[in-house]
């Protein structure tokens, strides 16, 4: 578990009264951004494995594991692939079905392999082994979706973007600040000011999978609860 000083580490320099004074002035938005904030510094994060690194082309492989996977699972899928493929090369030059068995544990591992194996080809052939450090061309590269770009350019290349998951929609959808997931990213950037949004996503990630969860949430337990549409209604 991530606590102390790891914490500090991922998050950084976070200074929340900054980011509070730089918040809209709607009551709710305010008190939603504060409790966030609260319960992250009080919490104890989960510690993976591959959020201890920082390889360009290892979040890109992370972030087709993430389709669809818990942390927990995706976790153990990166160790087992880079533990005996730890290089691109290694990676382009594996047979697709040690890929997929190594990825296993993700799920819709073949799906997988296959995407991984022809990231590390592009990557290596098109790229001479550099992934690339914008969005549009990340975005062109086979099975990498706007949030698969975003994880990469945030976590490798330190870019203060907003990432949209499952976390981040269900969290705002069960608040009340969203009805459709159309509507993510227009209320996150209101939300959360240029120069947070690559670290708060952090705590949407923990907060979601910690304590609002898809399935029996922890409402009882949780800061939001005063809130909550759906706290209120369950």
């Amino acid at each position: 578990m991530i606590c102390g000083v790891l914490k500090i580490m991922l998050l950084g320099n976070f200074d929340a009264h900054k980011l509070l004074d730089k918040v809209g002035h709607c009551v709710n938005t305010h008190i939603f951004v504060t409790k966030l904030l609260e319960w992250a510094d009080k919490a104890t994060f989960r510690d993976f494995t591959y959020r201890h690194e920082t390889d360009a082309f290892r979040k890109l492989c992370l972030s087709v594991l993430l389709q669809r996977a818990r942390p927990p699972q995706v976790d153990e899928a990166y160790k087992r692939l880079f533990t005996f493929l730890p290089t691109i090369k290694d990676v382009t030059n594996a047979p697709k079905g040690q890929i997929a068995e190594l990825i296993r544990p993700s799920g819709m591992h073949q799906i997988k392999a296959e995407r991984i194996r022809k990231l590390a080809e592009i990557i290596l052939n098109q790229y001479n082994g550099r992934v690339p450090q914008n969005k549009e061309e990340l975005l062109e590269l086979p099975g990498i979706g706007e949030y698969a770009a975003d994880v990469v350019l945030a976590w490798a290349f330190n870019q203060d973007v907003t990432m949209i998951d499952t976390n981040v929609y269900r969290i705002l959808k069960r608040v009340g600040l969203i009805k459709e997931e159309g509507e993510a990213r227009t209320i996150l950037e209101r939300l959360i000011p240029e120069g947070y949004r690559r670290r708060f996503n952090l705590i949407f990630i923990e907060f979601g999978g910690l304590i609002c969860k898809p399935i029996k949430p922890r409402c009882p337990n949780c800061t939001l609860r005063d809130i909550c549409h759906y706290a209120k209604s369950h």
